[in-house]
């Protein structure tokens, strides 16, 4: 909180470096400022974080006096909030919104070169030594870096030299929540044209990647290895950060065998036996996954309790199991292919069985940008769906379960717990 009169004249210093604020910093200027901003206000705006002026702190206290001294009766609504920046002209957003492939692509070549794991929070590295450790010609990565920078991702110093802002940090191979892979998988080349297919699809209904590639995506992988590599290490990524989420949400008391259908590398299943040590979990993907499950499983201390079945999860499951998990499968396939694989899961398994179907759900209207553009991904590039709950308990009751119960989990994901009938 700036409460000092640096910044209202025009050859005013900051009160502060700018460049020191991240993102998630709340910036409050008690100056007013012509046109609704100051210039710290200004600047903090371009790192990414929340700011207000003077004036809006004060037409926030009218509201909380209004709130005060009205009846509670009274049809006057005072709304309070503490607004960022005075919202752009519709033109302008609109702008931004159509840049938003520039800094994807801009994020995607950060990963890909592996920046990140090469700049620390604390200490400013050179670009001209960036470059030698990530293989790039000095100016065209400084050019890069600056616009990243811009973005918030990283910060830059004087001299051309960069250090880590809490969003770089996350493409860090190491980090906590780490998103380069996912940020590398997102940019890659088979998916991207994909999205450029976008219109042709929507005129046609038809499924882009394969219109793109002739070939569906799966089979593409197959052939090009390392895109493969990029999609199982951008869903391994994704995956293994809201197991223990989703396992809180699953009840397997009293279940004996849990099998996870469509597991890939087993971080879920391997979580899930060690949770509860009495139970046996089969896992069932792709063989190109199976020497990273077994390596996994072993390293988990828990392979012995698991048996790994390779192959196609659409034809006959094997029995045994008395509880299933399909964590982000079924939004892979349209409802025909959805019904068959709730059907093969259904011939594996007894009356009284629960199946685990863990995915995100679509909310009402006008809400939700994530998943709806989640919904776009999946036409293009498998010629899947999101759902709703509703449309989820429908196929599930053709298939031959009951809904039971629809348990968030707090993070985007829901856990609907179905029965065998």
């Amino acid at each position: 909180m700036n409460a000092t009169l640096l910044g209202t004249d025009a050859d005013d210093p900051l009160p502060l470096d700018a460049l020191t604020l991240s993102p998630t910093a709340f910036v409050v200027d008690l100056a007013c400022g012509p046109g609704g901003s100051t210039a710290l206000t200004h600047a903090a705006a371009t790192r990414g974080c929340q700011a207000i002026t003077g004036d809006q702190v004060f037409s926030a206290m009218c509201g909380r006096v209004g709130e005060f001294f009205l009846p509670q009766e009274s049809p006057v609504a005072v709304p309070f909030a503490f607004p960022c920046q005075p919202s752009p002209p519709p033109a302008d957003q609109l702008r931004q919104l159509l840049n938003g492939y520039q800094a994807t692509q801009t994020i995607h070549a950060a990963a890909r070169l592996g920046v990140a794991d090469h700049l620390r929070e604390t200490t400013a590295t050179s670009v001209e030594t960036l470059a030698v450790a990530v293989g790039a010609q000095p100016e065209a990565l400084y050019r890069l870096m600056r616009a990243l920078a811009a973005l918030g991702v990283f910060r830059e110093h004087e001299g051309h030299a960069f250090s880590l802002a809490p969003m770089g940090a996350c493409l860090r191979s190491d980090a906590t929540r780490s998103l380069g892979a996912w940020a590398s998988f997102l940019g890659e080349t088979s998916r991207w044209r994909a999205w450029g297919h976008l219109a042709e699809s929507v005129r046609t209904g038809s499924y882009a990647f394969a219109a793109v590639h002739g070939m569906d995506c799966w089979e593409y992988r197959r052939r090009h290895p390392e895109a493969g590599e990029l999609f199982h290490a951008a869903m391994a990524t994704q995956s293994s950060h809201g197991d223990q989420a989703v396992l809180a949400a699953c009840d397997l008391r009293g279940r004996r065998h849990l099998g996870d259908i469509g597991g890939g590398r087993g971080s879920l299943l391997a979580a899930a036996l060690r949770l509860h040590p009495s139970l046996q979990g089969t896992l069932v993907d792709q063989p190109e996954l199976a020497a990273e499950a077994e390596a996994l499983l072993t390293a988990a201390g828990v392979r012995e309790r698991c048996r790994l079945v390779l192959g196609d999860f659409f034809g006959e499951l094997p029995s045994g199991c008395d509880a299933l998990m399909l964590k982000c499968i079924l939004h892979d396939w349209d409802d025909d292919q959805a019904i068959a694989l709730l059907r093969s899961c259904r011939r594996a398994v007894t009356v009284g069985a629960l199946l685990f179907v863990v995915e995100c759900l679509l909310g009402p209207a006008n809400t939700g940008l994530q998943i709806r553009m989640s919904d776009l991904n999946m036409f293009l590039g498998t010629g899947g769906r999101e759902r709703s709950e509703a449309e989820y308990a429908d196929l599930l009751t053709v298939a031959g379960f009951r809904l039971r119960r629809v348990v968030p989990t707090g993070d985007r994901l829901s856990v609907l717990v179905a029965e065998a009938d």
